[in-house]
């Protein structure tokens, strides 16, 4: 029920016909190096297809979304931050996590298991 699926996933295997990309990103292929990863699929998104779509939705291949019940709360909120600022509106889980390369701690971040919404 999606306008449009370009269904790119993570592996680093083309798969002809199914619309995969072999997307390279800097570092090794292992899930602490997710942030190399997303960063990778956000650039290729924004570069592709930044004029094509209204919303972009990141998420692993283990998630599933009522993409009709996203767009309609995606409008929501969309009405009610126009009413309310100009700002950005963030939504979601932030939680605090530990940056062991930079020996700090409290480090604020996103909880992305269930994706991100561009």
């Amino acid at each position: 029920r999606q306008n449009k699926n370009n269904n790119n996933n993570n592996n680093n295997k083309q798969k002809v016909g199914f619309g995969a990309i072999d997307l390279v990103h800097s570092g090794k292929e292992y899930y602490g190096n997710m942030w190399q990863k997303t960063r990778s699929i956000l650039t290729y998104m924004y570069d592709n297809y930044y004029n094509e779509y209204d919303f972009f939705y990141l998420c692993g291949d283990d998630t599933h979304v009522m993409v009709e019940n996203l767009r309609y709360y995606l409008r929501q909120t969309e009405e009610i931050n126009q009413e309310s600022s100009d700002r950005p509106l963030f939504l979601g889980a932030r939680i605090i996590s530990s940056n062991n390369k930079n020996n700090n701690n409290n480090v604020p971040s996103v909880h992305g298991g269930s994706g991100y919404v561009f």
